[in-house]
């Protein structure tokens, strides 16, 4: 995350801290060209006001509490719990963040509807989205709600997005890039939403590279590393690609697993890239090559999100931009680097 504060904005248009704060919090006091000056530097660092820490110095307690889908992936089950476990580490115990499942059968698990209908809860971070009739409770009860990944039935709603088309574009290009032209992918179909981004990144990266994609290499049996693991076998049965993009390292991790009780070798046979970056991608053999998504940064968001809404209710949803490819000894090049 960009670390700007409103010292070192203030310092660069060359006005008071104060006038900087009357901008963000849209205040009267500062003439035209000033305001225009500060929105300039403001715009120029991507600068978002940590609601977080100035909630945290003022000392209030609150409930947040954090929704999990009980039938999400495993895979994503085990990412939102490490983006809620940054959460609790950001807030240092100054507030409560408080996990809590929903089904998608409203009618059994009322445990989050009664939380709503309660006032028990001072907001809301739902990963992937919450049921019909629990957003019509909160919204009737006014309790502010974030949305983390939204599926479909909440793209309306403010969200932190992460652009899993763009990650997907970015991570099959470099294979391409490298010369790769029989290229795979391993994805989620149970998440249709999901699945649907990653495929558009997938394919737009293969058009682009004039590269005819195989849909027997097109696999979505991935809800769980078991899941990788057969999608990797079902692709080997239709010869192989010479690389495979995945979109979760755990999946390539898994995948590569399967390749080596083959007797394939990574790169030099078949190569691999993921998302994510988690902390085993760095120390299998051959390390991974991935794009790294961040939960701290996740958490951050999110956070800061709910504040502003609780704050004056009025906050827009943020994409997180994709970050440079850490380049590890997983992908082989086969050709020159393309221009």
């Amino acid at each position: 995350m960009n670390k700007i504060t409103i010292r070192d904005i203030a310092r660069e248009a060359g006005v008071s801290k104060a006038s900087v704060s009357y901008v963000l919090n849209d205040k009267k006091g500062v003439g035209d060209e000033t305001r225009k000056k500060i929105e300039q530097v403001i715009e120029k660092h991507g600068y978002r006001p940590n609601f977080l820490s100035r909630n945290l110095a003022h000392g209030r307690n609150y409930s947040i509490h954090a929704v999990i889908r009980r039938e999400a992936a495993p895979a994503c089950k085990a990412f939102y719990f490490n983006v809620i476990a940054q959460m609790v580490e950001q807030v240092r115990g100054r507030i409560s963040i408080v996990p809590v499942f929903q089904s998608d059968n409203t009618d059994a698990d009322q445990g989050l509807l009664e939380i709503a209908r309660s006032n028990s809860t001072d907001g809301v971070i739902a990963f992937q989205g919450v049921m019909p009739e629990i957003r019509t409770e909160l919204d009737k009860r006014s309790i502010p709600y974030i949305v983390i990944n939204p599926g479909l039935e909440m793209t309306d709603a403010v969200s932190v997005i992460l652009d899993f088309e763009k990650l997907a574009y970015q991570a099959t290009s470099f294979l391409a890039d490298q010369g790769h032209r029989r290229i795979g992918m391993i994805g989620m179909a149970c998440m249709p939403l999901f699945f649907d981004q990653t495929m558009r990144g997938f394919i737009r990266a293969l058009e682009e590279a004039n590269v005819q994609p195989n849909s027997n290499w097109i696999r979505g049996e991935a809800d769980c590393e078991a899941g990788a693991a057969l999608a990797m076998e079902h692709m080997l049965k239709d010869g192989f690609p010479t690389a495979v993009f995945c979109s979760q390292d755990n999946f390539a991790i898994s995948a590569m697993s399967v390749c080596v009780s083959r007797g394939l070798r990574i790169p030099e046979d078949i190569s691999f890239i993921g998302i994510d970056d988690v902390p085993e991608a760095q120390y299998i053999n051959p390390p991974l090559t991935t794009i790294p998504v961040s939960p701290q940064e996740i958490a951050e968001i999110a956070l800061s999100l709910i504040f502003q809404k609780m704050k004056d209710g009025s906050c827009e949803s943020i994409v997180l931009p994709s970050r440079e490819i850490v380049v590890r000894q997983s992908v082989r090049t086969i050709l020159p680097k393309l221009p």
